[in-house]
């Protein structure tokens, strides 16, 4: 395979820098982000992550559109969003996302979005490097995992959420 020699130096550059060990990592983390965020199917205007078409929107932009809402009216909307995913995910895909065996593939999803580093310890969700406001977070993650969520703590880059009880 001929590999423009850019792209040479670049992987070089990053080798460098010490953000990666080998030329290699670099090849396999593009490919890796190729098939999750299925550049194959990207065609401006459309673009698709987990078979879903998404807008790409600034996060300074969308965090000024979230600040002009009331925290009640984020968590509402997060809610309904979710309650969106989770149907798509039941209906196009098989896959039940309150089913706690795959609360991976729902917060995966969200995660391949932008919307955060996303973890399930026990009883606990933790969500980090928010892209977005955590009302909205909170509230699509109640729908999609099917749980009601309590706020254990948050600041401007965190949230730990702890599950109260399953949603039925």
């Amino acid at each position: 395979m001929d590999i423009p020699e850019k792209m040479i130096e670049y992987m070089d550059e990053l080798v460098r820098k010490g953000i990666v060990r080998y030329r290699k990592q670099v090849i396999l983390g593009a490919l890796e982000s190729y098939r999750k965020l299925e550049i194959h199917r990207w065609s401006a205007p459309y673009y698709n992550v987990g078979g879903q078409r998404v807008v790409l929107v600034d996060e300074k932009s969308f965090r000024k559109l979230m600040a002009s809402l009331p925290e009640q009216r984020l968590k509402e909307a997060g809610r309904e969003l979710g309650h969106e995913f989770k149907n798509r995910f039941l209906v196009e895909l098989g896959t039940d996302t309150t089913d706690r065996s795959n609360w991976g593939v729902g917060v995966d999803f969200l995660r391949n979005l932008g919307w955060g580093n996303f973890t399930i310890i026990e009883e606990k969700v933790h969500v980090t490097d928010g892209g977005l406001n955590f009302s909205f977070i909170h509230g699509c993650l109640e729908a999609l995992l099917g749980v009601k969520l309590r706020i254990v703590t948050s600041n401007v880059s965190m949230a730990i959420f702890e599950i109260e009880n399953k949603e039925g």
